[in-house]
């Protein structure tokens, strides 16, 4: 007899729109695509930490040029209008980074350059969602997650589209699911998989 089995896809973070919104512009972001964004943007974040509760958080629809890694806060949604782009002009450098991670969704996000774009890391029991996102270039992995021994997190990234990072995703999370995910290879990749499985992952 057949062997059935189903597998459930994980449960997604739940910031609901009834969180408080915090808006890039007001922490000092402009519209020149020339101009280092980092100092804007991380203040936003830090004030985002500083609530310690969930939060939404609106990015607007520009380029936005930074020169560190972000650090995310614990328990957040982000939020791009547009075609809003976040270039990590230091290309040994992640985009975002973040430890103790609970809850995060990224929403339309175009993430470009950088050693990663993602770098998350001691976060055993968060929930990621990553959705409808753009990987651009990066130079080592687009996401690693990095949950730890008997981790019970749980990363989805859907619909998102990677175009030449020399690695796709790097996880150790107790569950990964991918889904309708679209991807071009790099010709540095010829020593690395596009996908490392550490976890439990299902496409």
């Amino acid at each position: 007899q057949e062997a059935k089995f189903a597998v459930e896809r994980p449960a997604l973070p739940n910031v609901m729109d009834s969180a408080k919104l915090l808006y890039a512009r007001n922490f000092g972001m402009d519209d020149d695509p020339d101009s280092d964004d980092t100092a804007a943007l991380q203040s936003l974040f830090d004030a985002a930490r500083k609530l310690d509760s969930p939060v939404r958080i609106l990015l607007p629809p520009i380029l936005m040029r930074i020169s560190q890694p972000l650090i995310l806060p614990t328990d957040c949604r982000i939020i791009v209008r547009g075609n809003g782009c976040l270039l990590q002009s230091n290309r040994d450098l992640p985009i975002f980074r973040g430890t103790g991670v609970k809850s995060l969704t990224v929403e339309l996000m175009r993430l470009a350059w950088g050693s990663m774009a993602f770098d998350l890391a001691d976060s055993p029991k968060a929930l990621v969602h990553i959705d409808k996102c753009f990987f651009y270039q990066q130079r080592q992995c687009a996401v690693k997650f990095v949950g730890g021994k008997q981790n019970d997190a749980a990363l989805t990234i859907s619909r998102c589209t990677f175009v030449s990072p020399v690695q796709g995703i790097d996880s150790d999370a107790a569950t990964t699911w991918l889904e309708n995910n679209w991807a071009s290879t790099n010709g540095r990749q010829d020593r690395k998989a596009f996908i490392v499985n550490r976890g439990n992952m299902y496409c």
